[in-house]
């Protein structure tokens, strides 16, 4: 794209690009073939590419056409661009992000059950703007029947996520805005056999993609994964995302904390906490986390945080629950 816009004035030029350029041909052709074709001088790369099979490669392609090749510049900063992207060539699983909005007394709604708006306009902005860079957006039947979402990106980023609903007991009518939604995008849902055949055709009939599964987590990770996914927003609720927790396949968490004070010991949360059973039994237990940013956003604070992993590679080996599916 960037070789495309500049044209004849990329010749000579000094290209400064965040992940190696490749050598091989995918969906498209080489990267470092096409600087070479361009004429480019000179290459500023931040990291190699973090795949062991091509790692280097296109670096030695460059040099062997006379590119001059400077490596590991502002290095930190470009791996934590590509990280998702290194995960998934790690690991070859999707990277999971999590994101919740609370009070800043630890509340997700109000006594009554109200919930709009915990955080702020400028908050809301940056959830679309994280859902248009993932593969898949999900919930569960709980969110579904409180919020009614859409789950879309608006305005759209630069992939168009699927959208699924986790709801293993046939509780959310083929009339929620997701079912009545499918021509802006698809629309996965993953239940159970316990759902009515019924209410699984009537989701059909709205051109939603049914998936049956003992294990709705389980299933979307083997999705993600023969999908070539590399990165799904969990929104909750609390059911699915204390189980993904649970398991650890957690990345990333996104906690939008709003500046208001609702009060009330039987309110959701904390008692009622964004994030659902089970919980840590003590603080040994509990999940460590890596603060990553801190920002103003609006009247809110916006916390990116990276889920540390376990010595066993991410699952914490703890018991799943109803809600994971």
């Amino acid at each position: 794209m960037a070789l495309t816009m500049a044209g004849q004035e990329a010749k000579g030029a000094t290209a400064f690009i965040t992940l190696e350029p490749c050598s091989h041909f995918g969906r498209t052709g080489p990267c470092a073939k096409a600087l070479v074709d361009a004429g480019v001088k000179r290459v500023v790369v931040g990291t190699t590419d973090p795949n062991p099979k091509v790692s280097g490669n296109g670096l030695d392609l460059l040099r062997r056409f006379g590119v001059d090749v400077s490596v590991g510049i502002e290095e930190e900063a470009c791996k934590d661009l590509i990280r998702p992207f290194a995960w998934h060539i790690r690991t070859d699983r999707p990277w999971v992000h999590a994101k919740w909005a609370m009070s800043a007394d630890g509340k997700i709604a109000s006594l009554s059950g109200d919930s709009k708006w915990i955080s702020g306009e400028k908050s809301r902005e940056w959830v679309h703007e994280l859902r248009g860079a993932v593969d898949a957006v999900v919930v569960g039947s709980g969110t579904a029947l409180t919020d009614d979402p859409l789950l879309n990106a608006r305005p759209w980023g630069n992939r168009t996520p699927a959208r699924i609903l986790l709801d293993r007991r046939g509780r959310t009518p083929a009339t929620q805005r997701l079912a009545q939604s499918t021509a802006e995008g698809p629309v996965v849902l993953i239940t159970s056999k316990l759902a009515p055949f019924a209410w699984k055709r009537a989701w059909r009939a709205k051109g939603v993609e049914i998936l049956v599964a003992e294990d709705g987590l389980n299933a979307l990770q083997e999705m993600a994964q023969s999908r070539g996914w590399t990165e799904i927003l969990l929104e909750g609720g609390a059911g699915i995302l204390g189980a993904a927790f649970a398991r650890g396949i957690v990345n990333e968490a996104h906690v939008f904390v709003g500046a208001k004070i609702l009060g009330g010991v039987v309110a959701p949360g904390p008692i009622g906490s964004p994030i659902g059973d089970p919980g840590a039994i003590s603080m040994a237990g509990a999940h460590q986390l890596i603060l990553a940013q801190c920002q103003v956003s609006g009247p809110d604070v916006r916390l990116r945080y990276w889920v540390q992993e376990t010595p066993t590679g991410g699952s914490l080996g703890l018991p799943k629950t109803e809600e994971s599916v």
